[in-house]
């Protein structure tokens, strides 16, 4: 089924909902690139953990060997490209988009990217992320500012997801359930 969108990015702050939100739109039809997917397999290659330290020092040392817009390149060009040659109404959903330079080349290579935002209060997230049962490194809300803080960088090599997150066409702010951040999603893919 063709989306009124069909190519939407999704980047945001850690634990604000970015996974309900990609699942969501699975649902509707769109077909999920995790742009960190990549990057785990690349860790899977180094037998390295799969943790949030790991996933941050191996995205800079890509960025450094192949420039900051190394992940967005290679999902369009392993997997979205290939996509579209043999389903071309494919609609896709692209998440964990962390540096401007992805957003650029996405931008440039999909007609009608658009990329969303999401984000909730720093207290919820902290809860979300404990609930989760992923390995965050970051045990009190202290420590989960201190490494939200550590992605917020100017470092062209570095996430900036602040950077990102600016350049959103939509921001969406997750601070209550799943029902209500469902209708902020269909308001946005204009589902009838």
């Amino acid at each position: 089924m063709k989306r009124n969108k069909p190519f939407i990015g999704i980047t945001g702050s850690n634990a604000s909902g970015k996974g309900e939100v990609v699942t969501y739109l699975q649902r509707q039809g769109y077909t999920p690139i995790s742009l960190s997917d990549l990057l785990r397999d690349i860790l899977k290659e180094q037998g390295l953990p799969a943790d949030r330290v790991h996933l941050t020092q191996v995205g800079q040392q890509q960025r450094i060997q192949y420039g900051p817009g190394v992940l967005a390149q290679r999902a369009i060009d392993k997997i979205i490209a290939p996509t579209l040659q043999d389903q071309p109404e494919t609609a896709f959903v692209i998440d964990s988009i962390r540096h401007p330079e992805e957003v650029r080349i996405l931008q440039e290579h999909l007609p009608s990217f658009e990329l969303w935002a999401i984000d909730a209060d720093v207290d919820i997230r902290f809860k979300r992320s404990q609930k989760r049962g992923r390995n965050e490194n970051a045990e009190t809300l202290d420590d989960f500012i201190a490494q939200e803080n550590q992605e917020k960088t100017d470092n062209p090599h570095g996430q900036q997801l602040h950077h990102t997150a600016s350049l959103a066409d939509h921001t969406l702010i997750n601070n209550a359930d799943f029902t209500q951040l469902t209708r902020l999603i269909d308001d946005l893919i204009c589902i009838g």
